[in-house]
């Protein structure tokens, strides 16, 4: 009953905040998060060389400087057993696979506060696809999501807890109470996990 009545609550924001989610960044794990970094505002500049700039004078535009393209590598030239001399053979370098610009895609889609990406991004680590395999990595783009209400990523934040992978301790009751978060949030497989384990 008081799950119901939660559940109804919270549409309206009146549950009390879970003490197992990271709700702020001062968790345990959100402290090395690289997706939930805030950005820093860059204040206005006012002045030049120590001489103020009055209000209506607007600064010279900063360009970026353009890199130059990188110069090819030239063969070196190498004696080999028999005492020729022989070229190296310099191989291009690979072109991404689309896996790898997907990721690239899902990690800058991640920074931009999108849960559904960060979800994503961790499902490429914690499966070891294109990138290898790594937990932490994993639960910091799904910690991520969950702040930024994805189901999915509180499902998966819920998985990592019940049965523990890597340095992530196994928690029955955090686990709980990210599936119950997960449920909320409308993704179903997490109202089933809530139901297996309660």
């Amino acid at each position: 009953m008081k799950i119901l009545v939660c559940f109804g609550l919270s549409l309206f924001g009146i549950c009390a905040a879970n003490p197992y989610l990271p709700s702020n960044k001062n968790s345990e794990f959100a402290k090395n998060n690289p997706y939930l970094e805030e950005k820093k505002k860059r204040s206005h500049i006012t002045s030049t060389q120590g001489k103020s700039v009055p209000k209506y004078q607007l600064l010279p535009p900063i360009t970026a400087k353009k890199t130059p393209p990188p110069t090819p590598k030239k063969p070196r030239k190498i004696i080999d057993e028999d005492g020729n001399v022989v070229e190296e053979k310099i191989e291009p370098p690979r072109p991404p696979t689309p896996q790898e610009l997907e990721l690239r895609d899902a990690q800058l889609r991640c920074y931009a506060q999108n849960g559904a990406w960060c979800w994503k991004t961790g499902m490429y680590f914690l499966e070891g696809r294109v990138v290898k395999q790594d937990y932490q990595h994993a639960f910091d783009a799904f910690e991520a999501g969950c702040l930024k209400k994805n189901g999915g990523a509180c499902y998966s934040m819920g998985y990592m807890y019940e049965f523990g992978r890597g340095d992530i301790p196994r928690d029955s009751k955090k686990a709980l109470d990210l599936y119950l978060k997960s449920c909320n949030y409308g993704y179903n497989l997490g109202c089933e996990a809530y139901r297996r384990l309660k």
